[in-house]
């Protein structure tokens, strides 16, 4: 049977990716607006409105008419790109460097000693210090910065950038985290991170672009950790 609230939050999720209105994906399905409203909110619609029978109809499935392959680029919890698309876009962006023999960089880092955020004050606060982390870096940096969550408080943020304002940057995202507690409801909490840069090399056209993509994320990694045991709440540079 199809399933009007699974659907709906699919459908949300969709929404607020394209930013499109009801009414827009409303006429893309096939739907009124209000039917739109009525699935966001997790009301059930009558038979008429089955998006299994318009698939039918369309002869497409339902995951073709929202096409939800672009939903799954997205992390669910804070709504930033996940590490595949990171993965994917990065290789596209790092040919486009090569080409025009610009400089770009990886930023890798995590949250210090988030375990102890979720083992004591519970995983609700642990996620809305993530959501709100995504918040903060995605103000710092620009449109055509690549940022992305590669799983659990880990993150990466791919810009083309010379190493001075690579640095810059890292050290802008760590002061934005740092800088002010965070509002979990019954507690506020401070949070640090430590950030790991690398420079990413190997523009030359007989160099695979996911090996060069491998080794900066593996050098960007080492420098966060280099950071951590520095004392954490620092930006560190890879020296190649």
């Amino acid at each position: 049977m199809f399933n009007q609230a699974a659907f709906g939050e699919k459908l949300k999720s969709h929404r607020k990716l394209k930013n499109l209105t009801q009414e827009e994906v409303a006429e893309k399905i096939g739907v009124s607006g209000q039917a739109v409203s009525k699935w966001e909110k997790g009301e059930c619609l009558p038979d008429c409105y089955n998006l299994k029978m318009l698939g039918q109809v369309y002869a497409v499935s339902v995951d073709a008419l929202l096409d939800t392959e672009e939903v799954e680029t997205v992390d669910k919890l804070t709504g930033i790109y996940n590490k595949r698309h990171f993965m994917q876009y990065a290789s596209v962006l790092i040919e486009k460097a090569r080409r025009n023999q610009e400089s770009c960089h990886l930023l890798f880092f995590d949250l210090d000693n988030f375990k102890k955020i979720n083992d004591d004050y519970g995983h609700d606060a642990g996620d809305k210090v993530l959501i709100e982390v995504c918040e903060r870096v995605k103000s710092r940096i620009r449109p055509c910065d690549l940022f992305a969550r590669f799983g659990g408080e880990e993150f990466a943020v791919f810009m083309l950038a010379d190493d001075d304002g690579a640095n810059k940057a890292a050290e802008r995202l760590r002061l934005s985290i740092c800088g002010s507690e965070f509002d979990c409801g019954s507690v506020s909490l401070s949070v640090t991170t430590s950030i790991g840069v690398s420079k990413i090399i190997d523009f030359g056209v007989d160099k695979a672009i996911a090996n060069t993509m491998e080794k900066a994320l593996a050098n960007a990694d080492s420098a966060m950790y280099a950071a951590k045991k520095d004392g954490r709440n620092r930006v560190n540079y890879f020296e190649q």
